[in-house]
Parts: structure tokens; C-alpha cells; sequence
């Protein structure tokens, strides 16, 4: 069906609810990483088990309990909150999209409404040239934003399900030629939009921002909550 959502016209499509436990391969498409987030309290080596090497640093702040990932609660508002131990690193060139169609998927679940003010991850951020990509809770209302940015065009596209209830939920936001799509546990919400190529230097960073600095009034944006896995696949 159609709506208007956010003041965006959006098509919203139910597929099957995924039921494995895991993330699953789709037709067509080759992953560029996985990360299981199964690693033991202590490591600091977040593992890509795609077979294509692009591990990762784990921060110190995150707890690890062998099946995923622990992002701490955060106090907002309080002067400037910075940690770079919050977050997971990965540095790579093949985590930009370039002009692929491309997707990342993640399981991640929130615990309230009042913890849905961080970013999930991004490669790159605002100013940050050649674009930037991220996966955001915006706005405290509890959705997840998509957003995908180049010197050129940008686009995103917020979930119509609210995913801050304190259950699992898997997350797929895709970025394709002609649009954007966010997918909540098998419903898709899709914007047209052409964004262009995204290339830039930076890391990716799971569970805030990686270039921050101690400003008044600002955390950050860092993820509060849980983190299963992480996917990241080009299509074709």
C-alpha cells in the first residue's frame, strides 16, 4: 500500500518475518562483512566471519557476553559525554557503497524509548567529504532512520515500526539506484531517491559518532542497547 509518512509519499511492503536466528544470504548479492558480535567478555578483536578479513577494534566500554554486544546507557545533555571506547571500528574502503546497490542489515534491540536517541553506526558523518551512510534512531520517537548522503543527491527513509520496546528486531536498510528502502521484521518502507557515489575515508563506527568533540550538550550519539549482528552486502 501507499501513505504519506513524515510528509514523504512511501510504499510499504510486508514480506515473510524472517525466522532464523541469524542473518541469511539473499539471491544475488555478495557480503562484504559479518560480524556475529560472539565474541568472549574481554576480547578486542571484533571478527568478520564473511572470510574477507575486515575485523575490527572493540571498544573497552562495550560488554561482551559470547552471543552479542552491550552498548552502555548514556547520560545526555550533561556538558559533553565522549568515549571512544563505545564503539566498534572498522576501517575499509569496501564499506562505501560507491554507486551500488547496497544493504546492511543488523539485530539490535533497545530498551525503551527514553535510549532511542543514538546512531546504530555510520560510515563517515555531516562535513565528512565524498558522503557518508549511517543506520539512526531519530528524534526519540523510537523509528530508524536510513540515510544515505554524497556530494551529489541524498535520501532517508524512517521505519513505520517502532523498534525502542525492548525486543529483538532486525533491521535492513538498502540503497539502490533509483531509491531508499528501510525494512522492520519483514515491512519495507521505500523512498525514491537517486543519491549518487559515496566514498570517503572514514571508519566505520557501530554505536555513535567517531569524529566528536566535548561540546556542551553533546554525547556523541551514541547507541544505547544490544547488538546480535551486523551484515554488509552488495547486490548483483
Amino acid at each position: 500500500m501507499r501513505k504519506t509518512l513524515w510528509g514523504l509519499t512511501t510504499t510499504v511492503v510486508a514480506t515473510a518475518a524472517l525466522v532464523c536466528a541469524g542473518p541469511a544470504g539473499a539471491a544475488g548479492t555478495r557480503t562484504i562483512a559479518l560480524w556475529n558480535m560472539n565474541e568472549s567478555p574481554g576480547s578486542k578483536v571484533l571478527v568478520d566471519s564473511s572470510g574477507n578479513g575486515l575485523n575490527g577494534t572493540i571498544g573497552t566500554s562495550i560488554t561482551l557476553n559470547g552471543s552479542y554486544q552491550t552498548f552502555p546507557h548514556v547520560t545526555r545533555g550533561t556538558g559533553g559525554t565522549i568515549d571512544p571506547q563505545h564503539l566498534d571500528t572498522i576501517n575499509s574502503s569496501q564499506l562505501n557503497p560507491g554507486t551500488a546497490d547496497f544493504i546492511v542489515t543488523v539485530r539490535l534491540r533497545i530498551p525503551s524509548l527514553a535510549a532511542s536517541l543514538g546512531n546504530v553506526m555510520q560510515k563517515g558523518q555531516t562535513g565528512t567529504p565524498g558522503g557518508f551512510w549511517k543506520i539512526q534512531l531519530d528524534g526519540g520517537n523510537g523509528r530508524i532512520l536510513c540515510e544515505f548522503v554524497s556530494p551529489t543527491g541524498s535520501g532517508g527513509i524512517r521505519s513505520a515500526q517502532v523498534v525502542a520496546d525492548n525486543q529483538w528486531h532486525t533491521v535492513t536498510c538498502e540503497r539502490s539506484a533509483t531509491q531508499i528502502t528501510t525494512t522492520v521484521d519483514g515491512v519495507t518502507t521505500t523512498i525514491k531517491h537517486v543519491v549518487g557515489n559515496i566514498v570517503n575515508t572514514q571508519p566505520l563506527s557501530i554505536g555513535g559518532k567517531h569524529n566528536c568533540a566535548a561540546v556542551p550538550n553533546h554525547d556523541c550519539d551514541y547507541f544505547i542497547g544490544n547488538i546480535d549482528f551486523v551484515q554488509v552486502q552488495i547486490k548483483g
